[in-house]
């Protein structure tokens, strides 16, 4: 009997809002019962308990004064709270003002500002201290967390899933039917309404599109039908066509139909004819007040109240829905909504209890719709107050429970704005196993973070401290391969070519260098994945593709990054007979070599090529300058063949005695067998012809 008075009571409170909310209000007079006072230290907490809801204000007035004011209620005067005060308030006046309760609160400063809860109605909740100076529509965030509310955050405000109304669908009689159509129609137009019940609304628009041009009882079923059909797949605008076409056509339906009744208010509502749908929802309450669908109905109603801006009838509805029917879904949908007022007021103090309430609604709640909706809205509000890594947690939590879930694309939008956030605080704990495990972890949403300038040095330097050369070649071979992480391809591709040369993984270089170049021909980075792609064929002996690496070098306007690449190329040159170019490449690199003062054990072989190609071409003082010079970098073992070169210079210019002093130096001291065989057929000649008579 306490339910159907509650429902009646709501029934009326509509037909007040057609008309004066404040008469009807006025029947049934609030009592404010009692003031409770809650200091804390950064604000104070008055809670004003009433027996029932009833409308209110809050405003602010000269003299750091705030006064609260009930319509349709009375009160004791409570003059003991008076001459209350703490550091937040000065005392507290209650006074009748005919049918209102007006409460003034004086504040210690004009520093102080308020803070009003009111979800929980007939308790009024209002916070005094600094921090609520200034109402906010927006929570005050912590850094870096603007972006999540901008995007995500908005969606409490304005996301407003289906609604399940718990009413019955009814199909059309059978005999009915067939008293109309063939019975091959008659199957047809079943199976149409089948596919509505079952949810499989295009599938239901195809099968009854076909009866829309058919005689007129069944144009106007088919056009109703058409109508739920098009509200399943959230088309309001043309389900409210057919809905209003089929109500011309045959208006007693909706009171044959009340599913279809209501699918035709929430369309109004939903199309912002808002006191044409709550008329039509209201007649519905009406009918349904001792159904179980009555409470769903009335949160429905309570939804419209609040969109006409009636935020106390809609509290009180969602309020007393919860207290009467607390085994009904409707209570769940009522305090969902009572918890989403709730968020635009929160911080980083007060989210918990808020978060809470969102994760007791989920696991309570039977509709995964509002599921759903609850553990996204906690994972929202770690991501907006909490520690990175726990809304990093919340975020993958409600990811693995709704992976192709409604409210899916906007948890991606905030596991990416969180990635920055958690960076920032493990780098700043100096954890480098944690910041390699939380981003190989969450590799697909790094693209924020890589537009950090120090983010993946900081990445590479924790890779390098762990010894985790493998693993970081993995890691940075999946981003490299992302169209975000074009900015830092250079470094990715470089530092995957750096490691995997240092693993002797030739392959793996020699792909990833290839594959950096192809994708990024015009960067002048690339210069160096061609001379490590130089250096790696060079290696494999493959002096063809050496030759096609490095062949660049020869530009007059291009510098080597790595000296050795001049060298790699000459050689590659060399074997090809290409002996000027050959000798143009060692020069550079002696050149290079030279100028950084460096040494190599390259470098005696380079001043060989350049002095035997300069030998061949008979220049012979370039040949001679090149081969002293080598004679002095070469090592014990290798000198044989520079002496040897030298010993052949000097006997063409006539020097026998120092060529033979070069051969005779072979063949006492030299290393290499092949060249002391050769020195000592040389000396054998040089004796051969200086024996007496040789001349005759």
């Amino acid at each position: 009997m306490t339910r159907l008075r509650f429902i009646a009571s709501c029934i009326s409170l509509v037909l007040s809002v057609i008309g004066s909310s404040s008469d009807a209000a006025a029947e049934i007079p609030s009592r404010l019962r009692r003031i409770d006072i809650r200091p804390h230290q950064d604000h104070t907490r008055i809670i004003f308990q009433l027996d029932q809801g009833t409308e209110y204000s809050v405003n602010e007035l000269p003299g750091n004064r705030l006064k609260v004011t009930f319509s349709s209620a009375d009160a004791p005067l409570l003059r003991r709270l008076r001459s209350y005060s703490d550091q937040h308030i000065k005392g507290v006046a209650v006074a009748q003002r005919g049918n209102f309760v007006r409460v003034t609160i004086g504040m210690s400063s004009a520093a102080e500002g308020a803070r009003v809860i009111d979800s929980c109605l007939p308790t009024l909740t209002v916070d005094i201290g600094p921090r609520f100076r200034t109402r906010r529509d927006v929570p005050s965030l912590p850094e870096g967390r603007e972006s999540i509310w901008n995007g995500a955050g908005r969606f409490v405000k304005e996301y407003d899933p289906p609604v399940r109304s718990e009413l019955p669908f009814v199909p059309t009689d059978q005999q009915s039917l067939r008293a109309l159509l063939s019975e091959e129609e008659t199957r047809q137009f079943l199976a149409g309404e089948a596919a509505v019940y079952k949810g499989q609304a295009a599938d239901a628009l195809s099968i009854l599109s076909s009866f829309l041009n058919k005689d007129s009882k069944i144009l106007s079923l088919a056009t109703y039908r058409c109508g739920q059909a098009y509200y399943c797949l959230l088309d309001y605008g043309k389900a409210l066509q057919f809905f209003r076409q089929g109500e011309s056509l045959w208006p007693q339906f909706l009171d044959l139909s009340v599913d279809a009744k209501f699918a035709y208010a929430d369309c109004l509502i939903r199309n912002g004819e808002l006191a044409a749908g709550r008329k039509l929802l209201s007649g519905l309450i009406a009918d349904k007040a001792e159904k179980k669908s009555a409470p769903i109905l009335l949160v429905r109603l309570a939804d419209i109240l609040a969109r006409q801006k009636l935020e106390t009838e809609s509290r009180i509805i969602y309020s007393n829905v919860i207290r009467f029917f607390p085994e009904n879904k409707a209570a769940v949908y009522a305090a969902l909504k009572l918890a989403d007022r709730r968020f635009p007021e929160t911080d980083t103090f007060a989210y918990p209890g808020l978060r809470d309430e969102y994760l007791r609604i989920a696991q309570v709640s039977s509709d995964f719709i509002v599921r759903e909706e609850a553990f996204f809205k906690a994972a929202l509000l770690d991501s907006l107050f909490g520690s990175g890594m726990n809304a990093l947690t919340a975020v993958a939590d409600y990811e693995k429970r709704y992976p192709r879930g409604i409210l899916a694309s906007l948890a991606r939008s905030i596991h990416l704005d969180l990635m920055p956030v958690v960076y920032k605080e493990v780098k700043k704990a100096g954890e480098p196993e944690l910041m390699v495990k939380v981003m190989d972890r969450n590799a697909d949403y790094l693209a924020k973070c890589m537009d950090e300038s120090s983010f993946i040095g900081d990445l590479d330097q924790s890779f390098t401290e762990l010894g985790q050369v493998q693993e970081e070649n993995r890691l940075f071979g999946r981003l490299a391969r992302r169209d975000w992480a074009v900015r830092q391809a250079p470094f990715l591709y470089g530092k995957i070519m750096d490691n995997a040369m240092s693993l002797s993984d030739w392959a793996l270089a020699e792909s990833t260098g290839r594959e950096f170049i192809r994708k990024f021909p015009l960067l002048t980075e690339t210069q160096r994945a061609r001379e490590l792609l130089g250096d790696l064929g060079y290696r494999k002996g493959d002096l063809d593709a050496v030759k096609a690496d490095l062949a660049f070098l020869l530009d007059p306007k291009v510098r080597a990054g790595i000296p050795e690449s001049y060298y790699y190329l000459g050689k590659s040159l060399e074997a090809g007979k290409s002996l000027p170019q050959a000798v143009k490449a060692m020069e550079l690199f002696i050149t290079a070599m030279n100028s950084r003062r460096a040494t190599s054990p390259l470098l005696a072989d380079a001043y060989f090529v350049a002095g035997t190609s300069y030998q061949a071409s008979r220049n012979n003082a370039k040949a001679m300058e090149y081969l002293t010079a080598g004679l002095v970098q070469a090592p014990q073992e290798g000198r044989d063949r520079f002496l040897f070169r030298l010993g052949e210079l000097s006997r063409n210019q006539g020097q026998t005695a120092e060529a033979k002093k070069n051969w005779e130096k072979i063949v006492k001291e030299g290393r290499d067998p092949v060249w002391q065989k050769l020195a000592s057929q040389k000396l054998a000649d040089l004796e051969w012809k200086e024996r007496p008579g040789a001349d005759i």
